[in-house]
């Protein structure tokens, strides 16, 4: 004969399945996924497809899939493989975060002179011989094209229409809106030639979200490359 009891913990046991099962996939993305994904497998990471959600945005996510993104761009342009280094991340990461802050997007931080220059940021984060070149870009979260007509959608921050009361336009996911950051960089001469260049050995990116003036939420993302030769940190030497 089933008791009550029995039923309770059934009910209860049958409760906890679903709840773990309806919970979001929640993942810590260590420097091991740099060695699990390469550019040759990435798009097929079931995580990188999910929608930016701006207000919980998992950074290391965003900044895993940009990295291969670009080595994905370098390998079709006959050039090498980079290997990602966590300082160069660290470094991309906290310039994003203070672009972000202090209201600036430029090579030069205006606010600091220790942190002033790239050299300067790359070394605060350990690195003993910087050979650094960065790349800045800031770019929209939503899939939409920098002036294209849009009309404000009511029900909530950042809601945009290409039609009036028409369907809002869409989040980027983690794939899409590192494609799309990447593209905008080879579409510009310098930032091209960051990404391709030969001399190039090791990269981290970085990003910081905020919502923009007229409302729209973007994300200032960085590129930090070491040229020449592999990275020496304090912890390393």
């Amino acid at each position: 004969m089933v008791t009550r009891r029995t039923l309770l913990l059934v009910c209860v046991w049958i409760l906890l399945v679903l709840t773990r099962c309806g919970a979001p996939r929640q993942v810590q993305w260590e420097p091991s996924v740099y060695t699990r994904l390469t550019y040759q497998n990435y798009r097929a990471e079931k995580l990188f497809h999910d929608p930016l959600d701006f207000t919980s945005l998992d950074y290391p996510r965003l900044h895993a899939v940009m990295f291969f993104a670009t080595n994905a761009v370098r390998v079709r342009h006959g050039r090498s493989v980079l290997a990602y280094h966590p300082l160069l991340e660290q470094a991309a990461r906290l310039h994003a975060q203070r672009m972000v802050a202090q209201n600036f997007l430029a090579h030069e931080n205006p606010y600091d002179a220790s942190l002033r220059t790239v050299e300067d940021r790359v070394r605060s984060v350990g690195v003993v011989n910087p050979e650094p070149t960065e790349n800045i870009a800031t770019y929209f979260g939503i899939q939409y094209q920098p002036r294209e007509p849009v009309y404000r959608l009511g029900g909530g921050r950042g809601r945009f229409s290409r039609t009036p009361g028409g369907p809002p336009i869409a989040p980027h996911t983690y794939l899409s809106f590192a494609e799309a950051v990447v593209d905008f960089w080879m579409h510009s001469p310098n930032h091209r030639a960051n990404i391709l260049a030969k001399e190039a050995q090791q990269m981290g990116c970085g990003a910081a979200f905020y919502w923009d003036a007229q409302g729209f939420p973007k994300l200032k993302t960085v590129q930090v490359f070491q040229w020449f030769q592999p990275i020496q940190s304090h912890s390393s030497s």
